[in-house]
């Protein structure tokens, strides 16, 4: 066994978590509510609890390990400063610590990451905190930064694959099993796994028998690969990228490690699910939360879980997420549960096309957009999307086929 792989499996104790929940009491980065989803989500076999991490001042659970993980470098460490690369949502909590702690840090972002991310790193870290963004690939730009590390010696805070970010991790947990000692499940979003390997970390800590259960989206089960190739291995193919800081092609090798070793089971959700919780935070609870917020919350709603019962609590992880960006989540809502759906037509380049389309077509039918988007062949295409009861879209699904007209359904 290498040196990496023995650090990466060297058991985290009970004085290192509770060390670490005791500093970040101190500095008001702990104790998220844990309350009840009664009246966001259904729940038949029992009681279901959030872990609110969306509720904190920060709004994501992140701020605990980017903060544990800055406070344990030396003064000659800290001086040197820190770095990070971030499409934007390591970065905002890694530039919080940053200020928290009065260290300077360096934050290398692509040029794609989305602006307001960039602002709110701007906000958090203040004049503690330089933003270099200078490459569109995130790829390029991790590099970037590790050249950075390189020529300056300044240290490289890693999002999944450290042991103190896993020790900050499992402080979610470990308020858990102090405040609700009578849980039986706790459910995890599973993105790069960090969350997950404290939670493991916690529970063998205190010797706990709760049940800990490892949820990610469908469209990226990346962990689910991993431990069926018995490898951090990237998954073969693209993921689906809806489920914002859970939706990865390869998971960390620390994590996996604990993650393999204690037999998780891992359970994908449909990211159409993931979407309609959302809207549920929203409309029956007033709250924002981000797709990998609602991924735990999901699988309770949609029983993906088929023998959970008694007390669960699913983690709620964060916020990072803004009201401009809602519009999409209940469009793809709406597309799953099959009260929308949306198909490009092409038509061909004839006088009175579209409406000969149209008469073939279930008339009084909400039909809620019509768009001409750019030619790509000898045809024209048309985006057109219909809304109503499942029923009535089964009966536009079924008129289309019988068209003549080549056409693709939007997911």
């Amino acid at each position: 066994m290498n040196n990496e792989h023995a650090y990466s499996m060297r058991q985290i104790n009970r004085k290192e978590i509770t060390r670490s929940l005791n500093v970040l009491r101190e500095y008001q980065l702990a104790d998220a509510p844990c309350t009840s989803l009664r009246d966001i989500i259904a729940f038949s076999a029992g009681e279901i609890l959030g872990k609110r991490e969306d509720k904190t001042l920060i709004g994501s659970y992140k701020r605990r390990w980017a903060f544990w993980a800055i406070y344990q470098f030396s003064p000659e460490q800290k001086k040197r400063g820190v770095i990070c690369s971030s499409a934007g949502n390591h970065a905002q909590w890694f530039a919080h610590a940053c200020k928290l702690l009065g260290v300077h840090g360096t934050v290398f972002m692509p040029k794609t990451a989305q602006p307001f991310k960039v602002q709110r790193v701007r906000e958090f870290g203040g004049k503690f905190v330089r933003i270099v963004q200078e490459w569109d690939d995130f790829f390029a730009t991790q590099k970037a930064a590790q050249d950075f590390q390189r020529k300056n010696k300044a240290v490289f805070i890693h999002p999944f694959d450290n042991r103190n970010v896993i020790i900050g991790q499992s402080t979610v947990t470990a308020e858990i099993l102090e405040d609700r000692g009578d849980v039986w499940t706790i459910i995890y979003p599973v993105g790069w796994g960090g969350l997950l390997a404290g939670g493991i970390s916690a529970r063998n800590a205190w010797g706990s028998d709760v049940r800990l259960v490892g949820v990610e989206p469908a469209g990226a089960p990346s962990m689910a690969h991993a431990l069926s190739v018995g490898s951090n291995e990237p998954l073969p193919y693209s993921v689906n990228g809806f489920v914002d800081g859970a939706a990865v092609k390869q998971v960390g090798k620390r994590p996996f490690h604990i993650v393999q070793q204690n037999e998780v089971p891992i359970h994908p959700v449909p990211e159409g699910r993931i979407a309609q919780t959302m809207v549920d935070f929203s409309n029956r609870a007033g709250d924002i939360v981000e797709p990998a917020g609602a991924l735990a919350a999901a699988s309770v709603a949609w029983d993906i879980i088929p023998w959970l019962r008694g007390k669960v609590v699913a983690i709620v992880s964060g916020r990072c997420f803004t009201l401009n960006q809602m519009p999409s989540v209940v469009d793809r809502a709406e597309k799953f549960s099959g009260r929308k759906i949306t198909f490009i037509v092409q038509l061909p380049e004839r006088p009175r096309a579209l409406q000969v389309f149209l008469s073939k077509m279930p008339a009084q039918v909400n039909m809620t957009n019509i768009i001409h988007p750019p030619k790509t062949s000898d045809t024209q295409p048309v985006e057109i999307s219909y809304e109503g009861d499942p029923s009535v879209i089964q009966r536009v699904v079924a008129a289309l086929k019988k068209t003549g007209f080549a056409y693709q359904i939007q997911q």
